[in-house]
C-alpha cells in the first residue's frame, strides 16, 4: 500500500526519527506485518504492510556458515582479475566465523578449498556442506588502496 511521495510519520503506533524508523524496520525480520501510518497529499492513511528482505532485493545473499552477505562480481571485474565467477564479500557481520578468521567487506572470494563455483547461490551451498572442524579455505583476492590486488588463502574453522 505505500506509494511514491507517502511520508511515514508513525510505525507500529510511534512516532519516531529517521534512524530509529530504519533501525525498528531492519530489527524486524522479513515476512512481519507492520502498521505504518503515512502522511499522503496531505491526508494521514493507515495502512499494513510486510516488511521484505532488502539484501535479496539488492541480490545479495546471506551465507550464515560464515556470516556474510554476498554478491556476484560483476563480469567486467572478473575478468580483469582473469578469474571465473567470483563473489565479492558485502557485509561481514562481527561475531560471524568470517569475521574471526579476517574476511573483510570488499574481499574476492575465487575458490573454496581449491574448487570453483559459478553463482552465490552455488557459492552458499558450498558453505553449507563444509566441515569446519577441519577447517574450509576460502582462496580470496584482496583490494589494496593503491588499486592493486592482492591474493591470499583464509582458512575458517570453527
Amino acid at each position: 500500500g505505500l506509494k511514491s511521495g507517502d511520508i511515514i510519520s508513525r510505525f507500529q503506533g510511534n512516532a519516531m526519527p529517521l534512524d530509529r524508523l530504519r533501525n525498528a524496520i531492519a530489527a524486524a525480520p522479513a515476512g512481519t506485518k507492520v502498521n505504518l501510518e503515512v502522511l499522503r497529499d496531505g491526508q494521514t492513511k493507515t495502512i499494513q504492510a510486510t516488511l521484505g528482505d532488502l539484501s535479496a532485493a539488492r541480490g545479495y545473499v546471506f551465507v550464515d556458515g560464515l556470516g556474510v552477505e554476498v554478491e556476484l562480481l560483476p563480469e567486467n571485474v572478473a575478468e580483469q582479475l582473469d578469474v571465473k565467477a567470483v563473489v565479492r564479500v558485502v557485509t561481514v557481520q562481527e561475531t560471524g566465523r568470517a569475521a574471526m578468521s579476517g574476511l573483510r567487506e570488499g574481499d574476492i572470494v575465487v575458490g573454496l578449498d581449491g574448487d570453483g563455483f559459478t553463482n552465490t547461490d552455488e557459492f552458499q551451498r558450498s558453505v553449507t556442506k563444509a566441515d569446519f572442524s577441519r577447517g574450509l579455505r576460502l582462496d580470496i583476492v584482496r583490494p589494496m588502496r593503491n588499486g592493486t590486488y592482492r591474493r591470499g588463502n583464509i582458512v575458517i574453522q570453527e
